[in-house]
């Protein structure tokens, strides 16, 4: 790959400046981190607790956090979760989580928790779990990857990337080029989850172009996708 590319991917990898913020539910306040590192330590952890109360507030977290932009579908979404949430669904949760293996976006949607249905969402939680080599595919990143120079597969509608079968192999896909990636530009111990984060900082202020050369350069690299 052209060494003036990897320098804009490693400088959007840096420059990844999305909120930091997770929520404690306990003492109804909301936590800013240093880092995102500590976000993912604190989400992960809960996602994986034994105690289904943190699982909840895990998964809550990860509303929290991807919707921190959006404070009014922020708090519509946490309130159905909250609301609609049964024991039985975060006793399944914890155990699959624990035992989640590929890509897993299905697994996931299975378990049928409320809010987490598409693509976006589900795709955050397999981040949290596992950033070294999941990413998030959210609208932001569709909007690069439904561009026809990047032939991943991805189909979405205006409002939603559907969990379908097409689309769980553009995911696992996506996260492979962000492992490649990872590997080919960015330093040790780069994760998958460092390139999505930079392929959307880029994305965010209107580099597309520039994303869409990115992973065509690893697209033409490689031959296993």
């Amino acid at each position: 790959m052209h060494a003036e590319i990897m320098d804009r991917l490693r400088r959007a990898a840096a420059a990844y400046d999305y909120p930091a913020v997770t929520y404690d539910f306990g003492q109804d306040c909301e936590r800013r981190h240093r880092s995102m590192s500590s976000v993912e330590a604190e989400i992960r952890g809960a996602l994986l607790s034994p105690n289904i109360d943190e699982v909840r507030n895990g998964l809550s977290n990860v509303l929290y956090w991807g919707f921190y932009r959006s404070p009014g579908r922020r708090a519509h979404y946490l309130r159905q979760f909250q609301e609609e949430i049964k024991e039985h669904q975060l006793q399944a949760a914890g155990r699959l989580f624990h035992r989640l293996t590929g890509p897993g976006l299905r697994p996931i949607k299975d378990l049928g928790l409320p809010v987490f249905s598409q693509v976006s969402f589900l795709s955050k939680v397999r981040m949290f779990l596992d950033p070294t080599n999941y990413a998030v595919l959210d609208s932001k990143i569709a909007g690069v990857l439904t561009d026809p120079r990047i032939p991943l597969g991805l189909k979405v509608y205006p409002t939603a990337i559907p969990d379908t079968a097409d689309n769980e192999r553009a995911y696992a896909r996506w996260c492979r080029l962000c492992r490649l990636l990872a590997q080919s530009a960015l330093p040790a111990p780069a994760r998958a989850v460092d390139v999505e984060r930079a392929i959307f900082h880029l994305a965010e202020h209107g580099k597309h172009d520039l994303c869409v050369a990115l992973l065509q350069a690893e697209l033409t690299a490689s031959s296993t996708l």
